[in-house]
């Protein structure tokens, strides 16, 4: 069962591409995108979901709320606020 998980989980996290919603030049603090796809992939690979310890949805929510806290938490710098390198 803590294989299931751990497949779950790790799957999900390698799909939802975290580093780009915890880069500093993101266009926007918080997008919607990558949290409803977040809630995608959780239900994509919910077949890995051991059913008997709990139902599907006890996995979708964490991967949703820490989609959002990932982009309210990390650093973000406003576009008029930047400053040109080169």
């Amino acid at each position: 069962m803590c294989v299931r998980f751990l497949l779950y989980f790790g799957l999900a996290a390698a799909a939802c591409r975290w580093w780009r919603l915890t880069d500093k030049m993101r266009r926007e603090r918080v997008r919607l995108f990558p949290v409803v796809a977040a809630g995608f992939w959780g239900c994509a690979l919910l077949f890995l979901w051991p059913w008997e310890a709990a139902s599907g949805a006890l996995g979708v929510a964490p991967l949703v709320v820490a989609a959002v806290a990932v982009q309210v938490a990390s650093p973000w710098t406003d576009r008029r606020n930047r400053v040109r390198t080169w």
